[in-house]
């Protein structure tokens, strides 16, 4: 945690146990305290204000409560802890306009310092060759609110500026206001605004005051003043039942223009992928009155891959003017081979459509994979010839393996460790797999090959037949080997001298084993896998006795 959290202080007579709650929630498992004065600090708790409850219970089991209230405001920092920022590059210019066009090079920084859990102290500064800006701002808890006191300079071409600004933000349970003022000089000015005719005005004021909670919904309210006019707006919303949902809104604005704009919007969310929605507005602007009401209906697929479709009617209506309708209309479908998505619009005579795919190419391992638009990372899973097989991305569906036993895992984050997984009952029954979950660490716009091993398995019954004639126990214990990549391990024989082999791979060629008999003798056999046509076997086997 960077922010300074809240701590509780308190006296304890005897070994003392301390729980805290936080609207009926425990806090911790509790704290044990020795007697004296004790605090406890960093109680975890998410930023805003609230009260904490503190229940002391002595080994008599004399119980003490009390309420402690807290106010917590991630912009601060904790005492003594710093933070900061630099930053190098050069202007882009033109934007939207001219391709790759720069200016001149700039270099900025910030940097804040917790002087103690209620005052942050912090400064930027901007350097270049035709503006250079220095300011800082200081940041005080004051009750249940932050206050922040700015101050700037500037030197420019144009002149030497400065900036004033005062702000304050409050809050307590539903309620919150704040407010600020500020003040610029005329030729004040930082990155962003040099040589962009940008003019702040130079007094600014803004006020608001807003309060919500679940039964009566939230109503907000703004007011803000500057040398060229005022503006109020005002807005109210409220979630009349789990599905429905009405929002009311105002706008005023006070200058050389007089203009209003009232709104109503009223949202139905009837299943768990669609909406219909319907929008009213009434605006007066320089007193020329328009109208506009619209409805549209959206449909989400929910899924990796599947349509998701929207649809919509506005009608306009200016002043002593015909009405105008629009009608629009557009749909994704994403599928593992790419994205197909359409748009329709249609306006009195004018109509247009379209019809787009985006892809893209992948080539590894020589297979050649039609993918979507991939713009992290990927990987290429390989589950060797096994079809249908699915596979799973940090325990999501990612689709299953084509004909081939591939899959192409298109934009996995980029160094980051992604979890490619299969399941162990989606296996055929006669295959097996090195490992069921593989990590992936990939770079930017880089891929992986994903290889689970996975293999079809041999399975076969063996009769042991020892050249003594003797008949070998039941339980006896098989010690196994084999060739290639199989791994050694212990078996025990069934009755009248069977024993089952498994897990044997279709590229095995050999197994050897060594039945320990009684009296310190064993019996030792070889397997020849190559001359068994069928993944399931039965054979006779002569197995060799020694001391």
């Amino acid at each position: 945690m960077t922010y300074p959290l809240p701590f509780v202080l308190g006296q304890a007579t005897t070994p003392t146990s301390v729980q805290l709650t936080l609207d009926g929630v425990p806090i911790s498992n509790g704290y044990s305290v020795n007697p004296g004065a004790f605090q406890i600090n960093n109680i975890p708790v998410v930023s805003g204000n609230g009260t904490i409850q503190v229940k002391q219970t002595d080994i008599y089991g004399k119980t003490t409560t009390y309420a402690i209230p807290y106010f917590v405001n991630t912009s601060l920092l904790k005492a003594g802890l710093d933070s900061y920022d630099f930053e190098a590059g050069v202007l882009r210019e033109d934007y939207g306009t001219k391709s790759f066009d720069y200016g001149q090079a700039a270099v900025a920084g910030s940097y804040g310092y917790g002087m103690n859990s209620k005052w942050t102290s912090r400064f930027h500064g901007e350097l270049l060759s035709e503006q250079q800006t220095f300011g800082t701002t200081q940041q005080f808890q004051l009750g249940l609110g932050i206050a922040s006191l700015s101050s700037a300079l500037s030197h420019s071409s144009s002149g030497a500026g400065i900036l004033g600004q005062l702000d304050y933000q409050y809050s307590k349970g539903g309620f919150s206001a704040g407010g600020y003022y500020k003040l610029t000089s005329d030729h004040f000015t930082q990155i962003g605004e040099l040589g962009q005719n940008i003019l702040s005005a130079p007094r600014q004021l803004g006020l608001s005051i807003g309060y919500g909670d679940e039964r009566l919904g939230s109503v907000s309210g703004a007011y803000s003043s500057t040398s060229s006019g005022e503006s109020f707006t005002a807005s109210y919303s409220k979630s009349i039942t789990e599905q429905l949902s009405l929002s009311l809104s105002q706008q005023l604005d006070f200058g050389n223009v007089n203009n209003w704009n009232l709104g109503l919007s009223v949202s139905w969310n009837f299943a768990s992928n669609d909406s219909l929605s319907f929008d009213s507005t009434r605006s007066s602007s320089d007193n020329d009155l328009s109208q506009q009401q619209s409805m549209s209906y959206s449909h989400s697929s929910g899924d990796l891959y599947g349509l998701s479709y929207n649809l919509s009617a506005v009608r306009n209506q200016q002043e002593q003017e015909d009405s105008q309708n629009k009608y629009n209309g557009s749909m994704q479908l994403p599928t593992s081979k790419g994205t197909l998505s359409g748009m329709f619009a249609t306006q009195q005579n004018s109509n247009s459509y379209s019809l787009n795919y985006s892809g893209g190419l992948v080539y590894m391992e020589k297979q050649l994979f039609i993918a979507p638009e991939i713009y992290d990372s990927f990987g290429v899973v390989s589950t060797d010839g096994v079809a249908g097989l699915p596979i799973y991305s940090n325990n999501q569906f990612l689709g299953k393996t084509d004909r081939n036993g591939y899959l192409l895992a298109p934009n996995l984050q980029s160094f980051y460790q992604n979890s490619i997984e299969i399941q162990p009952n989606d296996l055929p029954m006669d295959y097996r797999a090195d490992s069921f979950k593989k990590t992936v660490v990939s770079g930017y716009n880089s891929g992986s090959f994903i290889d689970f091993g996975v293999h079809k398995e041999r399975q076969g019954l063996i009769t042991l037949k020892r050249s003594d004639k003797k008949s070998i126990p039941a339980s006896s214990y098989v010690e196994l080997t084999g060739d290639g990549s199989f791994k050694s391990r212990g078996s025990y024989m069934g009755m009248d001298g069977v024993l089952y082999l498994s897990e044997i791979s279709s590229k095995q060629k050999k197994l050897e084993g060594r039945v320990s008999l009684k009296k310190g003798k064993s019996c030792k056999f070889s397997v020849n896998l190559k001359k068994y046509k069928t993944d399931l076997f039965r054979d006779e086997i002569a197995c060799e006795v020694s001391q």
